[in-house]
């Protein structure tokens, strides 16, 4: 159990361009679904298998959500490699 968020460019769904995972039990596991606005992909100890197209605005918000917590330092990051490779992506 847990959860595991890839990011690709619309463009090319065969490179990877983020990842994350967060144990099912890891108190952190909602935030990036929260951060992202897509709560409904959120199923308690994982995710639920769907994916999702962002907006270049979506990330940003996510970054601002995050702010300078500690805690959410793997979020961030991931966050940051997607907006290092700026453009509409899907989640998986």
């Amino acid at each position: 159990m847990g959860h595991q968020i890839s990011a690709y460019k619309i463009s090319d769904k065969k490179k990877e361009v983020a990842s994350i995972g967060r144990s099912g039990f890891s108190p952190h596991g909602i935030e990036m679904y929260l951060a992202l606005n897509c709560i409904e992909f959120y199923a308690g100890s994982n995710g639920i298998g769907a994916e999702r197209e962002f907006t270049k605005e979506q990330p940003y918000a996510a970054m601002d959500y995050f702010e300078d917590v500690e805690e959410l330092d793997y979020e961030r990051a991931f966050i940051s490699a997607c907006l290092d490779n700026i453009g509409e992506m899907r989640l998986y």
